[in-house]
């Protein structure tokens, strides 16, 4: 309302300007009384009235009452007079109004204070920034916190960080909807912070409060502890996740066969959906062949209480599997059901798989490998180690197989070990490069790093881990040496109290510990960004300008402070001590600084009272009333019509609280309403009671309520609970259904408490198997012990492992017997935390598993086969780029040379040595499997033919009779390859006979059939036979079976490399064929070799012309090496070529978009980091359909240059080159 002579409108006190100069109470006595003015004073006092008769204001005086001099008569006189009494009774009638709507204000506040602070919810009030300006006192009940220390926490600290910026997110989007479309206030769930640290669900109720231009100048709010509420929640999920971690199947039908609960594994393991599996009959599920006897079962449960029967199950898509099941009768919501649980025994019937063939090789390899092979089980105890161990560490095999690992490590480097080993074991990775020490039988140390894999038995369970290591003792030692004299400096600087940075181009460059703490960032986003970037925008100008003048040497002063932009968000006050230094041979800042911050904010003034308590009563998301003595309900917020059905209009005044009490709740309560208005405090102030809707539908309710001071009025707020009551009760009913369940299942069962260690729970299985445990102690009762386990697992599912499942596993030395434990903490019925333990009887399991290790461990040994193959390939790759560089160079060199110059000659010996380099990669390229060169239709007599003639000259003392076949078919083949193979062969036999002999080459077409391919691991089909025999010494078998591993050799030491013929078989396999071999000690040997026939004509070889062919066309070359790319451009620029050079895929398209129509054609190397050769020539055909490109790469033509091949490149060149070839190669491609 709006006082006549007021300047203002009247708002609720702590929402505006303050009523008062106090704190907004209005007092009679001391309010300010408006005074007359000097004129209008004085007429009064003319016409006999005195200060004593009326209330002098500042209201204005009617004009018709403002008439004055002598000049006027009697009647004029009068007129006034009677006129300014008029006026000044209206005055006094308007001064009373204003005092008494003041103090109906007053009332009205002290009356909504009252609701806050009654409020069993948390009342609050808080600025747009996050700071609180209000909270009332229930806060202390839900924090810990005072209302005062609350005030002085910023928003974001109060709440778990989580969901700080999910709630501002929102909070935010709300504000930025049309008015017509905002919430009048939104709900939302997070948790907070209590003061002795922990954390609480809790639920807000909060709305912007807005100023009249509807801009935000705040957020009112209440916040509901909702802790009990989630527990029940998690209660209820606890018990049904229980059930679906079990690795047991769990159903409940009816006696129909209808289902009514079934847990995930009994899903899985049909191959059902849920939606799918709940329209089924249990009788769907059996085959025709267990059908009848199920039925019987059944009707043999519910008559002898429980039966227990093999059964055959059909799943989804079919197939049967065998199942044990136990059935017993209960009850469900009232009604008969049936419990099951039931176990797929798939593998107690299923025999192990027939054991892998070549195992005596693989055991070999390791054996002779020079690194330890070491398998371990997932507790750390070995099972293996390879005869390295003993050759590098001293220990005999048998002192350590058998034993656990640890006692054999340094104890500083357990905890990495453990770590490496949980790591594989837990999640399945593989270990690389993890370094400790190994103890020497001698009592010295030995720094060893490993390599290790997990082993997985056939249902993907981890049961062992590989591994392999390698002696570093003597790198660590030179390691160390150089840590110790930097470990003094670094331990000084990082320790200091004061911040530490070094500065230079704009970067800090070292930033100590306590420089980290202050700036609050990762030290890796501080090195990589400016530091201005932290500087406040207002003084980075200078900041900046004195860093500048700093470098040249001009004066500055070397102290000051400036505002830091702190990694939490927070400005801080700098004080920073810089002084000029050169840092790595460059100018650079040494910088000392400290965190002055002070604080500069001001606590913002109260908003009015009045505006904050009626928002909070009307947006809090509590339930309110304010109740007279008579018990009517004479005010009601807006969620009262949610809770009850009735609107604020219907009942404020009108109706009593007993009208919406269940009656048997009603006596009590009226005797609590009369009891707490005799000023008694043995009332209580918070119970439960139940409620009726308007729809006659019954809620339960949580009231707490507490007089207004100074008068028979109370104020109550009102909490459903209903929900919560609801999930009390389907967690007893749970937990009824869990101990069912649990009694019927085969494996046995317990429930002990952890503190007292007494047993709450056995399950029938149990008690067969050791009896009734009659308040025994667990350890009492299973291990007949007078102390608790010391491998009791309360402390691994206890704490913050609550709700995580532990599994473990436990011989029982009565028995022998294996058995895997799942542990897991639940809640029991009466509030308390109790282990749950099942344990199922994994022997035979467990021995299947060790079986199907050893399988594993054969295949291990063969992939290792093919990793030695990729690594040959990769080492042949990167010498091929080293050969580059050296032939472009050579090649180069001779250009500018005279044929008579002296070092011509020896130009063309690096020459000669560089093609002995090449040659040596083709052997290491054959060796990979693979690896193949340049493969062309070839007649393989011709080849036989010119190998056995180059090595039948140098050889006299051998006899080579040959027999070629007429119209031998094509194979396509590297040839250079396969001039490789047969001269290693002819080596092998001459070395086999000293003495000289016969060698007897024979070529010949032949046609395999299935039987004749798989014995030979190839396909069936056309193959040409090349068939090699010597009369020499022979093989006895176990040499026989070893000739073609990787380093094996029966030659004396230095004579042989044991590479040979592990080449040759690379080679035959690298071209999909197969090498077999017969041989008997006395008898000689024969090597018969299976290549694919081919229907393509055999390409006659044609010798490159000696001129070199030049050129003036323009080339894009491509390749990330930077010395290739050196070298071939200079190569080319000497053929006469124009070169644009790119340094990878990205820079090779750039290049090409704006250079393509001077660009004749692309030398595009095929290995490249980002943008790979085969994306780059997709990249290239994308832009022009017709570009030319030149393929050029160190590995071979195999894989994926083969795949870029196919799909339109126009040719390949071999690294390296020399300039005769890459000017043919590129006359060829641009023609």
């Amino acid at each position: 309302m709006r006082n006549s002579g007021s300047t203002g409108e009247t708002r609720f006190p702590e929402f505006s300007r303050p009523l008062s100069r106090a704190d907004g109470d209005i007092d009679d006595s001391t309010a300010e009384t408006p005074i007359l003015s000097t004129g209008e004073r004085g007429f009064l006092l003319s016409r006999g009235m005195g200060d004593n008769n009326v209330p002098f204001c500042t209201y204005p005086v009617d004009e018709r009452c403002s008439m004055t001099g002598q000049d006027q008569g009697k009647k004029g006189q009068s007129e006034e007079i009677a006129a300014l009494k008029r006026r000044i009774r209206e005055l006094e009638k308007a001064d009373a109004d204003r005092r008494q709507a003041e103090k109906a204000l007053r009332e009205s506040e002290k009356k909504y204070r009252l609701l806050a602070d009654n409020s069993t919810d948390v009342i609050w009030v808080m600025t747009p920034e996050g700071r609180f300006t209000y909270v009332s006192p229930s806060v202390t009940t839900l924090s810990g916190y005072t209302p005062e220390e609350v005030l002085e926490i910023p928003f974001e600290q109060y709440v778990v960080e989580s969901f700080v910026e999910p709630v501002m997110t929102e909070l935010a989007a709300q504000l930025g909807k049309p008015l017509s479309e905002r919430a009048q206030s939104m709900q939302l769930e997070m948790q907070q912070y209590c003061k002795d640290r922990s954390v609480k669900d809790i639920e807000i109720t909060v709305s912007w409060l807005l100023d009249e231009h509807g801009a935000p100048i705040g957020l009112q709010g209440s916040t509901r502890d909702i802790t009990a509420r989630k527990k029940a929640e998690e209660h209820v999920r606890i018990l049904a996740d229980l059930f679906d971690i079990s690795p047991l199947s769990i159903a409940v039908h009816d006696l129909d066969g209808n289902f009514i609960y079934a847990n995930r594994q009994l899903l899985d393991l049909h191959g059902y959906s849920r939606e799918e599996f709940f329209t089924l009959n249990v009788r769907k599920l059996d085959s025709p062949a267990s059908a009848a006897l199920v039925e019987e079962r059944i009707r043999e449960a519910m008559k002898t209480g429980e039966v227990k029967f093999e059964v055959e199950h059909i799943r989804k898509d079919g197939t049967s599997f065998p199942m044990e099941v136990v059935a017993k009768p209960a009850k469900w919501g009232g009604k008969d059901v049936l419990l099951s649980v039931a176990a797929d025994i798939t593998e107690r019937k299923r025999a192990l798989a027939a054991l892998w063939e070549s195992e005596e090789k693989h055991r070999l390899l390791i054996e002779n490998s020079h690194d330890i092979i070491y398998t371990l089980t997932p507790e750390g105890v070995f099972t293996y180690v390879s005869p390295s161990w003993t050759a590098l560490l001293g220990h005999p095999a048998d002192q350590v197989i058998g034993k656990p690992f640890l006692p054999f490590i340094h104890p500083d480097d357990l905890d990495v070990c453990l770590e490496a080993l949980q790591k594989a074991i837990e999640k399945e990775e593989r270990v690389t490069g993890v370094e400790y020490r190994i103890r020497h039988i001698d009592g010295s140390w030995r720094w060893h790093t490993t390599n290790g894999v997990p082993l997985k038995d056939a249902s993907g369970k981890v049961v062992a881990f590989e591994g392999s290591c390698s002696d570093i003792t003597e790198r660590k030692m030179a390691q160390e040496a150089l840590r110790e004299s930097e470990e003094q400096y670094r331990l000084v600087v990082e320790n200091a109290d004061e911040a530490i940075s070094i500065a230079q181009d704009g970067r800090h460059k070292f930033l100590n510990r306590r420089a980290l703490e202050i700036i609050g960032r990762p030290r890796e986003e501080i090195l990589e960004t400016p530091f201005l970037d932290y500087v406040h925008p207002d003084d980075r100008e200078m900041i900046a300008e004195r860093y500048r003048k700093r470098l040249r040497h001009e004066h500055v002063p070397n102290v000051y402070t400036f505002r830091l932009l702190a990694g939490d968000g927070t400005v801080k006050w700098i004080e920073i001590h810089v002084t000029p230094i050169s840092w790595q041979g460059k100018p650079a800042t040494l910088n000392f600084f400290s965190d002055i911050t002070e604080r500069k904010q001001a606590e913002e003034a109260l908003r009015d009272s009045e505006i904050r308590y009626k928002a909070i009563f009307e947006t809090t998301g509590t339930i309110m009333l304010i109740v007279e003595e008579d018990m009517t309900i004479s005010l009601a917020n807006h969620g009262f019509k949610t809770l009850t059905g009735y609107s604020r209009e219907e009942v404020e005044g009108k109706r009593k609280w007993t009208e919406f009490v269940e009656k048997e709740d009603l006596e009590i309560m009226i005797a609590r309403h009369h009891l707490r208005r005799t000023g008694t405090d043995a009332v209580d102030n918070s119970y439960e009671f139940r409620l009726r809707h308007r729809d006659g539908s019954m809620k339960n309710i949580l009231l707490t309520v507490s007089l207004i001071p100074g008068t028979k009025r109370s104020v109550a707020s009102l909490i459903d609970i209903t929900e919560r009551k609801r999930a009390e009760e389907e967690a007893k009913e749970n937990h009824l259904c869990l101990l069912s369940v649990l009694g019927a299942m085969t494996d046995p069962v317990y429930v002990a408490d952890p503190e007292t260690y007494e047993v709450l729970f056995v399950n029938r299985a149990l008690e067969e198997a050791i009896g009734i445990p009659e308040h025994r102690k667990c350890y009492e009762y299973l291990q007949q012990r007078s102390d608790p386990c010391p491998f009791c697992t309360n402390d691994r599912i206890l704490g913050e492992n609550f709700g995580k499942t532990y599994v473990w596993e436990y011989r029982n030395e009565s028995n022998n017997h294996l058995y895997r434990c799942v542990d897991r903490a639940i809640r029991w019925p009466d509030g308390r935390i109790v282990r749950y333990e099942m344990a199922f009887d994994i022997t035979e399991q467990r021995n299947a598993e060790e079986e199907r290790r050893r399988l594993e461990e054969r295949l291990q040994h063969a992939n290792k086969m093919d990793a030695i193959g990729t690594l040959a390939g990769g080492i042949a790759h990167d010498f091929n780029n080293l050969l580059m560089g050296i032939q472009g160079y050579a090649s180069l060199t001779l250009l500018d040379l005279d044929p008579s110059h002296p070092h011509y000659e020896r130009l063309k010996r690096i020459e000669e040595q560089v093609q002995s380099g090449t040659d040596l990669t083709r052997q290491l390229l054959g060796f990979a499997r693979g690896g193949r060169y340049e493969v062309k239709p070839t007649d393989m007599s011709e080849i036989v033919k010119k190998t056995s003639s180059m090595f039948g000259r140098t050889k006299k003392e051998i006899s080579i009779h040959r027999k070629y076949a007429k119209s031998l078919w094509s194979v396509e083949v590297d040839r250079g390859q396969m001039e490789q193979i047969f001269m290693n062969l002819y080596v092998n036999a001459w070395q086999a006979m000293p003495g000289g002999g016969d060698i007897y080459l024979e070529t010949e077409n032949v046609y395999l059939d299935a039987a004749e391919a798989f014995s030979l691991s190839i396909r069936p089909g056309k193959y040409v036979k090349i068939t090699i025999t010597d009369t020499g010494a022979g093989m006895d078998e176990k040499t026989k079976e070893r000739i073609f591993d990787p380093f094996f050799t029966t030659k004396a030491m230095g004579r042989g490399t044991g590479l040979g013929l592990a080449m040759v078989y690379g080679i035959v396999k690298g071209h999909e064929g197969m090498i077999h071999v017969e041989s008997e000690p006395g008898h000689g040997s024969t090597f018969e070799i299976f290549l694919p026939a081919s229907e393509k004509e055999v390409l006659k070889e044609r010798k490159e012309a000696g001129a070199i062919a030049k050129g003036s066309e323009t080339i894009l070359l491509v390749d990330d090496e930077q010395m290739v790319a050196e070298v071939t451009g200079e190569l080319l620029s000497s053929l006469g070529y124009r070169v644009y050079l790119a340094g990878s895929g990205q820079e090779a398209i750039a290049v090409y978009r704006t250079k393509r129509n001077e660009i004749d054609l692309v030398i595009l190397d095929m290995i490249m980091p980002g943008l790979s050769g085969g994306e780059t020539f997709d990249r290239l055909r994308e832009i022009d359909p017709g570009v030319k490109v030149l393929l050029s790469s160190g590995y071979s033509i195999d894989g994926e240059a083969k795949t870029i091949m196919d799909r339109g490149c126009n040719g390949f060149l071999q690294k390296p080159f020399h300039i005769e070839q890459l000017s043919s190669k590129l006359r060829e491609v641009l023609r």
